[in-house]
């Protein structure tokens, strides 16, 4: 029990730093700097970006989730999926400013994908 509550919290905050980090890169170089008071709006190359990396963050964070908890890996990378999809389920998938109205179901979904993804390459490689 404590390895597996162990792989979802490691591998959730290692998903989030990996976002909150690309994220950061992606708004210093691909949003336009905003008037003091006001929130940048999304690009559509920070979007695109952001469908690339979070989805490439989630798989690795997936995979540590599989190499710290490697019994039922793909159901404890599904755990840390669902968690960080809570969010969106919580605010009804409302998009940021500038982000597309499809924008937070299609991230959620990538990166519970991304997740379930890093735990199964997690465990081909075990297998190998």
């Amino acid at each position: 029990m404590v390895r597996s509550i162990a792989a979802v919290v490691i591998g959730g905050v290692i998903t989030v730093i990996l976002v909150v980090l690309c994220t950061y890169v992606a708004i210093m170089t691909l949003l336009e700097p905003a008037s003091p008071g006001l929130v940048p709006y999304a690009t559509v190359p920070f979007v695109v970006a952001s469908l690339v990396y979070s989805p490439l963050a989630a798989t690795i964070g997936g995979w540590v989730t599989g190499l710290v908890a490697p019994r039922y890996a793909i159901t404890h990378s599904f755990v840390v999926g669902l968690l960080l999809m809570a969010p969106i389920v919580w605010s009804k998938g409302v998009p940021g400013p500038g982000q597309p109205t499809w924008y937070p179901w299609i991230f959620g979904g990538l990166v519970l994908a991304g997740t379930a993804g890093g735990a199964y390459l997690q465990q081909r490689r075990r297998r190998n």
